[in-house]
C-alpha cells in the first residue's frame, strides 16, 4: 500500500476486522479526547 497525506495533523489507525465494533469503540474514544467544533481549534 502506498499511502500519502498531505496533512502535519492526520493520523491512521490500521484495525483488524475481527469484531465490527471495534471501529465503534474508536470513533467514540477520539470524540471524546478530540471533540469537534471547539473554541480553542482554529
Amino acid at each position: 500500500m502506498h499511502l500519502f497525506i498531505q496533512q502535519n495533523s492526520a493520523g491512521l489507525t490500521i484495525n483488524e476486522n475481527a469484531n465490527p465494533i471495534v471501529r465503534k469503540d474508536v470513533e467514540s474514544h477520539i470524540k471524546k479526547i478530540v471533540p469537534e467544533h471547539m473554541a480553542y481549534y482554529l
